[in-house]
C-alpha cells in the first residue's frame, strides 16, 4: 500500500463526525494506492502530528455508504423518528425561562424601590450587577440545552441528497448521528461487511 498525504480536501465524514475507535482521533481524508491501481480516498486516522497514531483505515466511498444506507433505514422507522423527535428537556427549558421572567420583575422592582429612595447608589449597583451575572448564567445554561427536533421532510431530503452540497449534507447528517467510529480491521472484519468495522452513535436530545 502507499499512504498519500492528506489533500485537505472535506469528506462527509471528516470534520469531527469520524473518530478512531482506537485512539478516538478525528479522521482526515487521505488517497491510498494498493498494489499499482489508482489511488483511492481512504479514510484514516492521522499520524501523530495530527493528533491520530495511524490506527485505522477504511475505504472512503464503503464507508460513506453504509452510514448512508444505515441512516436513511433507521429514518424509515417510525419508532426511530419518535425516539429522535422527543423533547426530553422541554421541562428544563421551560423553567429557566421562568427563572428569566421572574429576574425581569426583580429587576422591576429594584427600580421602583431605588425610585422611592430605599436603596443607596451603592446598593442600586451591587443588586442590579448581581441580577445581571444571574441572567447570564441562566441564559448559558439554556444556550447548553438541545433545540427541539423540527420536522424533517426525510422524503425530500433522500432525494435531493445527491444535490446538496458538502454542508448541507453534513448538517442534516449531524442531526441524527453523533459520531461515526471506525475500529481497527481484524482478521475475519479486514474483507468482510463494513458495518463489522464501523459502529453509529446515534444522537440523543
Amino acid at each position: 500500500k502507499f499512504f498519500g498525504q492528506s489533500t485537505g480536501r472535506k469528506y462527509l465524514l471528516t470534520g469531527g463526525i469520524g473518530a478512531c475507535g482506537v485512539c478516538g482521533a478525528p479522521l482526515i481524508g487521505r488517497p491510498v494506492r494498493i498494489r499499482r491501481a489508482e489511488p483511492l480516498a481512504y479514510l484514516v486516522c492521522p499520524g501523530k502530528k495530527q493528533g491520530g497514531h495511524s490506527c485505522v483505515g477504511i475505504a472512503m466511498d464503503k464507508a460513506e455508504r453504509h452510514v448512508l444506507d444505515r441512516l436513511f433505514a433507521e429514518l424509515d422507522k417510525p419508532e426511530f423518528l419518535d425516539a429522535i423527535g422527543a423533547d426530553d428537556h422541554a421541562r428544563q427549558r421551560d423553567e429557566i425561562t421562568a427563572k428569566l421572567g421572574a429576574l425581569d420583575g426583580r429587576r422591576n422592582e429594584l427600580a421602583e424601590t431605588w425610585a422611592a429612595g430605599d436603596l443607596t447608589a451603592a446598593e442600586w449597583t451591587t443588586a442590579r450587577r448581581a441580577l445581571a451575572e444571574r441572567e447570564q448564567q441562566l441564559r448559558a445554561e439554556l444556550a447548553a440545552i438541545p433545540p427541539p427536533m423540527t420536522n424533517v421532510d426525510i422524503t425530500g431530503a433522500r432525494e435531493a441528497w445527491p444535490d446538496m452540497t458538502l454542508n448541507e449534507q453534513r448538517e442534516f447528517l449531524g442531526l441524527f448521528i453523533e459520531r461515526v467510529v471506525v475500529n481497527r480491521a481484524t482478521t475475519r472484519s479486514r474483507w468482510g461487511p463494513v458495518g463489522e468495522r464501523v459502529d453509529i452513535e446515534w444522537r440523543t436530545l
